[in-house]
């Protein structure tokens, strides 16, 4: 990173910040394509999905810059969190139910009968330590004076402590907040 600053280009026109990408319904294919002022920052704490995401940019033989996922984005391998430092990350069978947060079984609502959340979602079957950082990170240091016109956190149970841990006054600086919520009518997983 540059100055310690993340690259985003000068002709960018709105950047979207992506938590918790994964490897399916990312960002770089469902909004970029639609966007085309539009500048990725993606973050993946899992090193095999990280690697996947890295691999639809890559061409055979020819070496890339180390991060860039898409020609108008760049993917992290950190995990977002409301602390910085390394942390435990409790990888599940199903990858998108890994978290920085230890999973349970659900005793009420829905989720208590549902098998794919019985069987692969609330079980952990590694420990892993990752890479972390706070999103008042992201927006003070590694993007300063930037606007987010989008940011969409899949944190898996962690989502609002990962946005509340910037703060009032950098969250003045997005516009559009995506995350997952729980319903009162039903445990978490986390």
């Amino acid at each position: 990173m540059p100055n310690g600053r993340l690259p985003v280009p000068n002709r960018t026109k709105e950047l979207l910040l992506e938590i918790g990408t994964n490897a399916f319904d990312t960002w770089d294919q469902q909004l970029l394509p639609k966007r085309p002022g539009a500048f990725l920052v993606a973050f993946e704490p899992l090193v095999d999905k990280w690697s996947l995401l890295l691999a639809r940019h890559a061409r055979a033989r020819v070496v890339g810059e180390l991060g860039w996922h898409h020609a108008r984005g760049i993917i992290l391998p950190f995990a977002v969190s409301d602390r910085s430092g390394v942390v435990p990350f409790y990888v599940s069978p199903r990858d998108g139910c890994s978290s920085l947060r230890k999973t349970h079984r659900p005793e009420r609502g829905g989720w208590k009968t549902n098998g794919f959340v019985r069987n692969a979602c609330a079980k952990t079957v590694e420990v892993r330590h990752v890479p972390a950082i706070t999103l008042r990170t992201v927006l003070s240091e590694w993007l300063p004076g930037w606007r987010v016109a989008k940011l969409k956190i899949d944190a898996q149970g962690s989502d609002l402590g990962v946005l509340a841990a910037a703060g009032k006054e950098l969250l003045r600086r997005v516009d559009e907040v995506s995350m997952e919520a729980l319903s009162d009518d039903c445990d978490g997983l986390y």
